[in-house]
């Protein structure tokens, strides 16, 4: 079985920046990982990171490359079927925690095509990737919360 999947860069800009995917869904996540580092011309071996999120894109468990404690979820040991499939069609991934390479990744649908569980190729690319990280934009209610917590 194979996944149609929609990767969308958290741009700065008006241009829309995204790319579609097939890949089976048992992909390992580390290897689908390094795929999306090599589309969207991410260089290095930055830290990464997905993340399971609600419908509002909080996140609530991270998928890590390195686990640091026992809350976080290695990457190597999950298959990208575990984390996004019809019930979760969204997860977000974070490349690079110093500049918040931000990636919004959503099932789009799956198809009964039976491919090897390495098998990923992209399908259609729309918008330039950037040299550079987009800036995040905080909200007054960010700046709040961090006031209220670092008594700044």
């Amino acid at each position: 079985m194979t996944y149609k999947i929609r990767v969308i860069l958290d741009n700065d800009n008006d241009e829309d920046v995204f790319k579609d995917f097939e890949v089976s869904k048992n992909i390992n996540l580390i290897k689908f990982h390094e795929y999306i580092k090599k589309e969207f011309n991410l260089q290095g071996s930055e830290m990464a990171s997905f993340y399971s999120v609600n419908k509002n894109w909080e996140t609530l468990i991270e998928y890590t490359l390195v686990p640091f404690d026992d809350n976080c979820v290695p990457m190597e040991r999950l298959s990208l079927h575990e984390i996004l499939n019809n019930n979760e069609s969204s997860i977000l991934y974070v490349y690079d925690f110093m500049n918040m390479w931000t990636f919004f990744i959503e099932l789009l649908y799956e198809t009964s095509k039976k491919e090897n569980e390495s098998h990923i190729s992209i399908i259609f690319s729309r918008g330039n990737v950037p040299k550079i990280a987009p800036k995040k934009r905080f909200t007054n209610d960010d700046e709040n919360i961090l006031s209220n917590d670092f008594n700044i």
